[in-house]
């Protein structure tokens, strides 16, 4: 009886049956490759994009290089014993503490930030190359201030809107000023509701994180270049901002 065997495959078939794998192996991986490429080009045009976009809507501040940086914050409530010292009745102590936040906001700025600002400022008389300016935040704690004061009219009678028209003119424009700069910031940090069980009822919890400019790196810029001595409003300094 004859033996029974299959022929081997010679090295030429072996190579004909490879090189259409090979083939196959060869288009998958170019495919990929392009397929690669083609989603980095999609990620790189929307980040272009997204950077025109923020780029298109920031305002040049000499503050910006600060303010990049965010911190998260959890405020007290203001409520019982929970106060911080801007809270009380009125005092040498608490004018010192509301003080401290932005005495020192009319600041001095060189020429080379002053060209970047969106509107012209003017030359400080006396201070060749420096410009006056004031971060609008250190006039909301102004605006922020005076309300306050205006609530203690027998402390501060200076500012009892019932009987100072200016003081009623100023309280009215704060209002705004801080409306305004409220619902421009619209700071969307949650508040929450919770069960209390020992009244068995849920209260709402505003002692939430939120995510806060370094407002104490914000002071500091401040204080480092804060304008020295008194503005001369009635000197005129010729404009030479491009």
């Amino acid at each position: 009886m004859r033996g029974s065997y299959e022929l081997l495959p010679t090295e030429d078939g072996a190579n004909k049956d490879a090189q259409p794998r090979h083939s196959r192996v060869t288009i998958t991986v170019a495919l990929l490759l392009v397929i690669l490429f083609l989603e980095t080009a999609a990620l790189m045009m929307m980040a272009v994009t997204i950077l025109r976009n923020r780029s298109s809507t920031q305002l040049y501040s000499p503050v910006q290089h600060i303010v990049a940086k965010e911190i998260i914050e959890v405020y007290p409530r203001g409520l019982g014993h929970d106060r911080p010292p801007f809270q009380g009745p009125s005092s040498p102590e608490i004018d010192d503490a509301w003080a401290s936040l932005y005495q020192f906001g009319i600041s001095r700025i060189p020429k080379s930030e002053a060209a970047l600002l969106p509107n012209k400022t003017s030359g400080i008389p006396g201070d060749p190359g420096y410009y006056i300016v004031e971060l609008d935040v250190f006039h909301q704690l102004h605006c922020l201030n005076t309300i306050r004061k205006a609530l203690h009219p027998a402390y501060y009678p200076e500012w009892d809107i019932t009987k100072v028209s200016y003081a009623k003119t100023h309280i009215s424009h704060c209002v705004e000023w801080l409306r305004r700069s409220i619902t421009c910031h619209s700071d969307v940090s949650v508040n929450v509701w919770q069960w209390d069980s020992r009244h068995n009822e849920s209260f709402v919890y505003t002692d939430v994180p939120h995510v806060c400019k370094d407002f104490s790196a914000i002071q500091q810029w401040g204080r480092q270049n804060s304008l020295v001595g008194k503005f001369n409003y009635t000197i005129h300094v010729p404009d030479d901002l491009p």
